[in-house]
């Protein structure tokens, strides 16, 4: 349904290319596109609590339950598509700019 590139952040400020997918069957996958997209984290959309996002920049912080939360800054203007995607899927999700 949806995929792009992003910067990810780590906790140190260290910055790895990954690619954002948000599938059909309500999962958000985290891909390393230098290993051949191999999946470094699957996520049920149902895990999601919030997402926070920047009013200046791409900036994308998705808050899980029970698990770390994660940084991205997309690397496409499609971060408005992302968004009323997502809202479109699950009206229970809460948005913060």
């Amino acid at each position: 349904m949806f995929s792009c590139w992003a910067y990810k952040f780590n906790r140190l400020n260290k910055v790895n290319d990954r690619a954002l997918v948000l599938t059909k069957d309500n999962y958000l996958l985290k891909m390393d596109p230098v290993k051949k997209y191999k999946t470094l984290l699957k996520v049920p959309l149902t895990d999601v609590s919030s997402i926070s996002i920047s009013t200046d920049s791409p900036l994308v912080i998705v808050h899980l339950n029970g698990q770390n939360d994660f940084v991205l800054a997309l690397r496409s203007p499609r971060y408005a598509e992302f968004i009323n995607l997502k809202q479109s899927d699950a009206s229970d999700f809460r948005y913060k700019c």
